[in-house]
C-alpha cells in the first residue's frame, strides 16, 4: 500500500476581462449586467474568496451574487456579474474588487462607470 500523497506544485495566476466595465446608454430606473470574467491560467486551482463593489458614492453598482467565492481549475473560467442602475442624468463611477490565491495578485481592481443615454463626454449630455 502507497501512502505517499502526490503534492501538486506551483501557483494560482488569473487573468480576467475586461480591464474595466463600462456601463453606456443606461436609462435611469433600470438595472443593467455585464460580466467580468476571471480565467485560471496557473499550474493549480485559482480560488475567489470575495468581489465586492468599492468608491460607490452612488450606490449605483453590486455583485449579483452574494456569495461569490469560487475554486475554479486550470483552463477554466468564472464569471461574476455586475449590475449596474442609475438615477437621474448623470455618471456613476466605482471600483469591483477581487480577491483570489493568486500570488502577484491577491486582490485585484477595475473601474466601473455607468452613463446615461445621450451623455457624450464630461460636459454631459
Amino acid at each position: 500500500m502507497n501512502n505517499d500523497i502526490d503534492e501538486v506544485e506551483g501557483n494560482a495566476a488569473v487573468t480576467w476581462s475586461p480591464a474595466e466595465l463600462i456601463f453606456t446608454d443606461m436609462n435611469p430606473g433600470i438595472t443593467y449586467s455585464q460580466p467580468v470574467t476571471m480565467e485560471s491560467v496557473g499550474e493549480v486551482d485559482l480560488r475567489t474568496y470575495a468581489a465586492r463593489v468599492v468608491d460607490d458614492l452612488d450606490a449605483a453598482f453590486e455583485v449579483y451574487e452574494e456569495d461569490t467565492s469560487a475554486t475554479t481549475a486550470p483552463g477554466q473560467i468564472h464569471e461574476v456579474l455586475i449590475l449596474a442602475s442609475i438615477e437621474g442624468d448623470q455618471p456613476a463611477f466605482g471600483s469591483l474588487e477581487i480577491e483570489t490565491n493568486d500570488p502577484d495578485q491577491l486582490t485585484f481592481s477595475l473601474p466601473v462607470s455607468a452613463y446615461p443615454t445621450g451623455w457624450t463626454d464630461d460636459s454631459g449630455p
